[in-house]
């Protein structure tokens, strides 16, 4: 069977489109595999090739460390956050004249107080010989001591800037 010169024609044509498809596919996939190569080589962060494995129990070693530590600051974080409450951190304070015929505002009340309404008012009466300070525990925001106004005023303060934040 002789083929004719057509069909040779034919032949070679279509063997040529088939070498230059395999030819494209080929250089896409040297490419695609050149990517992968370097992709590799970034996960196995300098180990070996073949030692996947490894890298696998690295990487789940340094994940439980993460967890114990996200663990550990989680428990200092709830600590530091149960002493902020308890600290005196929140003040109110007042000037104010104590007696109306003498001075300035020399006389003061300042309230000392933790999250819970907690703490003391401190208040320093001035007159023209003598100065006296007072100090009064204070509850939830109440005394067992009679208080003044101006300590209910220093009071309030911390109340008020404890409720607009």
């Amino acid at each position: 069977m002789e083929l004719q010169e057509s069909e040779l024609q034919t032949v070679l044509l279509t063997l040529l489109g088939l070498t230059v498809f395999l030819l494209i596919s080929h250089i896409w996939l040297w490419l695609r595999v050149g990517r992968m190569r370097k992709r590799y080589k970034a996960m196995m962060n300098g180990m070996q090739a073949g030692n996947v494995e490894e890298l696998l129990i690295t990487v789940q070693n340094h994940l439980n460390d993460l967890k114990g530590k996200d663990e550990e600051q989680r428990q200092q974080i709830e600590f530091v956050l149960a002493r902020l409450q308890t600290m005196k951190s929140n003040m109110g304070f007042i000037r104010y004249n104590a007696f109306a015929h003498q001075g300035n505002d020399l006389s003061f009340s300042l309230a000392i107080l933790d999250e819970g309404q907690n703490g003391v008012v401190l208040t320093g009466i001035q007159s023209r010989d003598d100065s006296y300070l007072y100090a009064k525990p204070v509850e939830r925001g109440q005394s067992s001591y009679a208080l003044s106004p101006e300590e209910k005023t220093a009071i309030g303060q911390v109340g008020s800037r404890k409720h607009s934040q």
